[in-house]
């Protein structure tokens, strides 16, 4: 019995060891980008959500992103806004969502908006890659 109770032991301290090192194995990674489409309300105006989303972007680097960047849709249609920010470590995600920010008295300017999160491959592509992948994940 005390054999099985310290092999227990050491088992789950090897996984909580390595579970802290997650970052630190994919350190040849090169980061990630939180990627947020926003959809205009209907009668809303785009310029509303524009400035609003100008601020949001300014916001995120504040909060520790590395970067944000806002994306407008040129054809105008009801997808009419892309946000991307990007950070390196799934740690440094984690601690920008920590971040409290009070959204209680701001009127939601769009209709509907989704995030995913996606790991970047590679940068400064030099001719189109060989393939394009969307995967959802579910637990």
């Amino acid at each position: 019995m005390k054999k099985f109770l310290l092999l227990n032991i050491f088992f789950l301290n090897s996984i909580f060891i390595s579970a802290q090192d997650v970052d630190e194995v994919n350190s040849d990674s090169s980061g990630y980008v939180l990627l947020s489409t926003y959809e205009m309300a209907y009668g809303g105006k785009f310029k509303d959500l524009e400035k609003s989303l100008i601020e949001e972007t300014k916001a995120g680097v504040k909060d520790g992103y590395d970067a944000c960047s806002l994306y407008r849709h040129v054809q105008g249609s009801q997808r009419a806004f892309y946000m991307m920010c990007s950070f390196k470590t799934m740690n440094q995600f984690a601690k920008i969502m920590d971040v409290e920010r009070d959204y209680s008295n701001d009127k939601q300017l769009f209709a509907s908006h989704t995030d995913h999160i996606l790991a970047r491959v590679t940068t400064e592509l030099d001719s189109p890659p060989p393939f394009v992948m969307f995967a959802k994940w579910r637990p």
